[in-house]
């Protein structure tokens, strides 16, 4: 099967998720972390699906599917663990334009959520059309480590750059080199190991600008919490 890729903003929309196990709590993590509003219908729930819905962005519903739970939503999450509740739901979605992902059975849905991890901004994914999800969970392990937290840090640092490149004026062609030169330096590596001198020389150099020019101090370029771990 192909696909089409696509990157939704879900901020502030209705989801729902159908299901109350651990994948279906994976889902629901991944959906607030994207800011949308959880719909969770489940029986019952497992402990991590548990404390999601004890917070804020979750609504939970204690019981089985209902048509009606789709009223509202613009996506739709298939992982009850009982594949004629998964079928009915993926199939009333569907007649309803609705997209929906079947977890234990992608081509009953239209579409898939591909192994991916996040650095602050940058999200990482990799796909195989639902032919073999073991080596695309493979995949984002290697990338993973090869895209360690400092890329988050890194990614704040290019986008105060592009800004101050852009608000300088010269024309396009000035631009995308001073662009490349940045991605294509040894920022990253010196981001990770701390080494603030190299930076700012970096900068300096493409620039003309430092790290206090851009407002940044190495505070701010610290990993957080959703730039993963190492």
């Amino acid at each position: 099967m192909s696909y089409y890729p696509v990157l939704l903003d879900v901020r502030g929309r209705e989801v729902l998720v159908i299901g109350g196990g651990p994948v279906a709590a994976r889902k629901v993590g991944g959906l607030l972390a994207a800011g949308a509003v959880v719909r969770l219908v489940a029986p019952e729930l497992c402990a991590a699906a548990v404390e999601l819905a004890r917070g804020p962005g979750v609504g939970y519903h204690a019981r089985g599917f209902e048509a009606s739970d789709l009223d509202g939503v613009v996506l739709v999450f298939c992982a009850s663990g009982d594949s004629a509740v998964n079928a009915r739901a993926a199939e009333l979605a569907r007649s309803r334009g609705i997209f929906v992902n079947v977890v234990d059975a992608p081509e009953a849905g239209d579409m898939i959520v591909p192994a991916h991890f996040r650095r602050g901004e940058l999200l990482v994914a990799v796909a195989t059309g639902g032919a073999s999800p073991a080596l695309s969970r493979r995949l984002r392990q290697r990338l993973e480590v090869e895209f360690g937290p400092e890329w988050g840090p890194l990614l704040r640092l290019l986008a105060a750059a592009r800004r101050a490149v852009l608000a300088g004026g010269g024309d396009g062609a000035d631009h995308r080199r001073v662009f490349y030169e940045l991605v294509d330096s040894r920022l990253a590596e010196f981001l990770r190991a701390g080494d603030w001198a190299g930076v700012d020389g970096l900068l300096r150099e493409a620039l003309g600008l430092g790290l206090a020019d851009l407002g940044l101090g190495p505070d701010d370029l610290q990993p957080r919490p959703e730039d993963g771990r190492p």
